[in-house]
């Protein structure tokens, strides 16, 4: 008869345990079916956790979204009270947020003061909360994490509250205006663009925005002095290459500090021959029409040139005080102005009026080429907001108080690219504040400040 007993070997019992011990035959069942455990949490935690990230992106658009909404709705309505205590500004907030597909309970729009960018409830704050889904980390979490989003938005004219922008350490006297272009770019050669007491400022959050190729250089009044001057950049990351004055990265837009001003209304014809010296106030036809002549305008005088302006040749001799010399340019290649550098430019900028502070106004997206000689002595800006500008100046020149407003800037060659600000004016329209403290309202379109 056939017994369990019978059936196992008659080993002693410490021999028996050595044999099980020793036994491998099916530890591999056992430690996958182990790991498979192991790993199905991990993928199920980044699942959930991939989706919580999603979800805050989401939330922190909506958030922007419903803040600017408010501004607009503000502005369009025309309201003189603060924004942040407005109530079709909170309302529109809300119902951005709502068609977003955020319930009201996560909702939250309220006015928001900081004590110095944000006062007198001039900013409208959009908050955005929502406790966020489990699904495989259910398993070993109570509850899910809460994702949060928030923005703030200010307007221009904001009635009684106020938005300010801090110092960012002197005036702008090189700008990039252009968020969505390639900004500024200082290439080929070994050109210096030099900073004395103002800024750098490039709107571009591209991350190639600023390039130094080669020997080409951004510093202050000299590689080891900064002299006060500093680069703001859009862009998240430090650019490569030789720039020798403080950089902050991520800086918000700066204004255009021209924004306000209204053009000179060309006239229909205009005027083909220059007549005799001082040339007075009036609309010139462009090109070639002023080369290689010696011209001096009447004092004060508003010069209009249309289809741009063409001094690629000869010697050109422009002289003028109080002068703004506006060119006005279809966008095309063969309407692009060229000063060169055999051009003397002895013209000093109005310094009253709306025009105070600009000499050449460069209106349309034709390309700017402006080569500054050592004979000239020019003083103001040169503004060209829509244009690709391409700048050499010289460090021999006696120009100063000379800034550059454009689109996008580039140097070229081996000349030294003079922006000496000290002592100089404030910009014409809103600016930013001087080194060393202080600020100026906002006055421009809805934005998001934080």
């Amino acid at each position: 008869m056939f017994s369990v007993k019978s059936a196992l070997p008659r080993l002693p019992l410490p021999s028996l345990a050595r044999q099980l011990a020793d036994d491998r035959r099916g530890v591999a069942a056992i430690v996958t079916a182990v790991a498979l455990v192991v790993l199905m949490g991990f993928c199920g935690l980044a699942v959930d956790v991939g989706m919580w990230e999603v979800n805050q992106r989401a939330i922190q658009g909506a958030a922007d979204q419903s803040a600017l909404a408010g501004a607009a709705a503000y502005r369009n309505a025309g309201e003189t009270a603060a924004l942040g205590s407005s109530t079709t500004a909170q309302n529109a907030a809300y119902a951005t947020a709502l068609r977003s597909g955020y319930p009201a309970s996560a909702i939250t729009v309220a006015a928001y003061n900081n004590g110095s960018t944000c006062t007198n409830n001039g900013c409208l704050k959009v908050s955005i909360s929502q406790q966020q889904p489990r699904y495989f980390t259910a398993l070993f979490l109570s509850t899910g994490p809460t994702a949060a989003g928030s923005a703030v938005s200010t307007c221009s004219g904001c009635g009684n509250g106020a938005f300010t922008t801090g110092s960012n350490g002197g005036n702008p006297c090189v700008m990039a205006l252009d968020s969505s272009g390639k900004g500024v770019i200082t290439a080929s050669g070994t050109p210096t663009m030099s900073l004395n007491m103002c800024n750098l400022y490039n709107n571009s959050p591209q991350t190639n925005a600023t390039i130094l190729n080669g020997g080409a250089i951004v510093q202050g009044c000299s590689a080891t002095n900064s002299c006060g001057s500093q680069a703001f950049l859009a862009q998240p990351n430090t650019p490569s290459g030789n720039i020798d004055v403080p950089v902050v990265n991520n800086a918000s837009p700066a204004p255009d500090p021209y924004a306000g001003l209204t053009p000179p209304t060309p006239v229909s014809p205009c005027t083909a021959t220059l007549p005799a010296n001082p040339v007075p106030s009036g609309t010139y036809c462009g090109g070639n029409k002023f080369q290689n002549k010696t011209i001096t305008f009447a004092t004060g005088a508003v010069i209009i040139i249309t289809g741009g302006m063409d001094l690629h040749s000869g010697s050109t001799s422009l002289t003028g005080t109080g002068v703004m010399i506006y060119v006005v340019s279809d966008g095309s290649n063969s309407e692009a102005s060229t000063i060169n550098a055999t051009t003397t430019i002895n013209i000093s900028a109005p310094t009253t009026g709306q025009y105070a502070g600009v000499t050449l106004w460069f209106d349309g997206a034709s390309p700017v080429s402006y080569s500054g000689s050592n004979g000239s002595s020019f003083k103001g800006a040169i503004y060209a907001p829509s244009a690709d500008v391409t700048y050499t100046g010289n460090a021999a020149s006696a120009s100063t108080c000379t800034r550059l407003v454009a689109a996008s800037v580039s140097l070229a060659g081996t000349a030294t690219a003079m922006f000496d600000n000290s002592g100089c004016p404030a910009l014409a329209g809103p600016s930013l504040a001087s080194s060393g403290g202080g600020s100026t309202p906002y006055t421009g379109s809805p934005i998001l400040v934080q």
